[in-house]
């Protein structure tokens, strides 16, 4: 069995299950990151709001780039490698027919999936079907925090076959756990995982890689930090849902 991890963005997957993903490879696990959104932006000027976005991030022209090679550091300290869709991520997308950005505000990507993502949702849909393994367990987001992309990555994985397990997202999952039963499949069975300190710190180390995206969550690597080792002490490790039906 191959574990595969559906991880919306370059970090999600290691923000919400690094110490997990260390865990099993350490325990002689097959384990892979399948990141959809990594996609490089479409020729041209970027969007307003994903320069105000770079512009926060202290990143430039290469910032998908730079992304990756986080994401490539992350990956190592968990032991595994990497996948990356061509998927860009959703500040970048525009409609197919005007060329206009669907997503141009905070508000906007926290809200519904765009009419026009619809056929990117079929195709990835489908890729997802033709090229996962048959025996993988795949995990995908609940979708706490109902940023667009990683609804876009559930709902791709609810049309699948193989045994699906589903993760919290960290840290959108922080202070929002009464929305967990709204989220999950009907009949999910949780499962819960017992982490270790040096698992913890694993996990830290990996997320600590991401330096241009620890700002939108916290002011600094120490806080982050604190932040996984509370959550993990109230949660008494980690918990992932399974798919019964």
């Amino acid at each position: 069995m191959t574990w595969i991890y559906l991880s919306p963005h370059l970090d999600d997957a290691a923000f919400s299950c690094g110490g997990l993903i260390w865990q099993q490879v350490q325990a002689g696990e097959d384990v892979e990151i399948w990141t959809i959104c990594a996609g490089s932006p479409p020729e041209g000027e970027l969007p307003p709001f994903a320069q105000s976005l770079h512009q926060r991030w202290g990143t430039g022209p290469e910032t998908v780039a730079q992304r990756r090679v986080e994401d490539e550091q992350a990956a190592g300290k968990l032991g595994v490698k990497p996948r990356w869709f061509k998927i860009p991520d959703c500040i970048y997308r525009c409609d197919p027919q005007t060329g206009k950005p669907l997503y141009t505000s905070g508000a906007a990507i926290f809200g519904n999936l765009h009419p026009a993502d619809k056929d990117l949702l079929s195709e990835l849909s489908d890729t997802l079907a033709v090229e996962l393994p048959a025996d993988a367990r795949v995990v995908a987001p609940l979708t706490i925090g109902n940023h667009v992309d990683h609804q876009l990555v559930r709902q791709a994985a609810d049309t699948l076959s193989q045994p699906l397990s589903i993760y919290a997202d960290f840290p959108y999952i922080v202070n929002n756990g009464h929305l967990i039963a709204y989220r999950l499949p009907a009949g999910a069975k949780s499962q819960q995982y017992q982490l270790s300190e040096e698992e913890l710190a694993a996990w830290q180390d990996a997320v600590a890689s991401y330096t241009s995206q620890l700002s939108t969550f916290w002011s600094d690597e120490a806080e982050m930090r604190q932040a996984l080792q509370d959550y993990v002490s109230q949660n008494r490790g980690l918990q992932l849902w399974q798919r019964t039906q």
